[in-house]
């Protein structure tokens, strides 16, 4: 028998695995996004979709849960895009800083400085798709029950555009981008300080290590998003510095922190899903 000829990889096949350990990340950061995001939006939209709660999708009061059930996989596409971005592109800086390091580990603010820029990539790119599907972000040019009627993302966002500007898609995206950096900050600058202090101080093991990494980082972002949005809550007349030192004179520095715990177990479960499903997979 002749000799089985083996498959020569084409010029295609081999830019791919070229480019393969650049892409690599944004690959691990989607996948585990669509993990975290399937785990969420999906049990919500079967629950809220049951005949038990066929009274509540009739209230006109419920038009906001309507139209999340109604985005459920749009918010997972949407997701799963954002955070491959912005995991993606945190772990390609931090592997360049570490580079510039000498392969030394980070100091503290290299981390911040990379999450702070992966951060602001994220809620930059994953803001226009929020704010016309999302009942999360309420801008004031654009209703709930408008925006009930897009048939999905794109459609949305076509519908915006059609007789203004690109630009418009970013209208008063002031408010989400601070917050949402805020979240995106705490939540990467913290997690691989707390996951080498607790494998490599703390002798835990691997998994216990990133479970508790993921909780420190759930409580970064809770942390460091709380404070603006109180800030925001409170701006109705005066700059962002001006309504901050207000709430300091009138009510103290704890002040800030108000609502801490709600944010908490809003932002917390994501995080730490989102995080041990990206570090298994990162295994596989």
């Amino acid at each position: 028998m002749g000799e089985e000829k083996r498959r020569v990889p084409s010029g295609g096949d081999l830019r791919l695995i070229e480019r393969w350990p650049s892409l690599k990340p944004f690959v691990h950061g989607g996948l585990a996004a669509f993990v975290q995001g399937s785990t969420f939006y999906v049990p919500f939209a079967a629950i809220y979709y049951s005949p038990f709660l066929a009274h509540v999708r009739q209230s006109p009061k419920f038009l906001g849960f309507n139209l999340l059930a109604k985005s459920c996989p749009d918010g997972i596409v949407i997701r799963t895009l954002s955070t491959s971005l912005q995991l993606g592109l945190f772990e390609i800086l931090r592997n360049k800083a570490i580079a510039t390091n000498d392969g030394m580990t980070l100091a503290l603010y290299q981390e911040a400085a990379c999450g702070l820029t992966a951060g602001a990539a994220e809620a930059y790119f994953s803001f226009p798709f929020v704010y016309a599907c999302l009942p999360s972000v309420d801008p004031t040019n654009l209703s709930l029950a408008q925006r009930a009627k897009y048939r999905n993302i794109f459609h949305a966002l076509y519908s915006m555009t059609a007789n203004k500007k690109v630009s418009a898609l970013w209208t008063n995206a002031g408010p989400y981008l601070k917050t949402r950096m805020g979240t995106n900050a705490g939540m990467l600058t913290s997690y691989n300080p707390s996951l080498r202090y607790l494998r490599d101080s703390c002798g835990l093991s691997e998994t216990r290590a990133q479970l508790g990494a993921s909780a420190v980082s759930a409580f970064f972002a809770a942390a460091c998003s709380v404070p603006v949005k109180n800030v925001l809550a409170h701006g109705e007349s005066g700059s962002y510095l001006d309504c901050a030192l207000k709430i300091l004179k009138s009510r103290g520095s704890l002040a800030f922190f108000t609502g801490f715990s709600r944010q908490f177990a809003l932002v917390g479960p994501p995080i730490m899903i989102l995080w041990f499903a990206y570090e298994n997979i990162r295994k596989l």
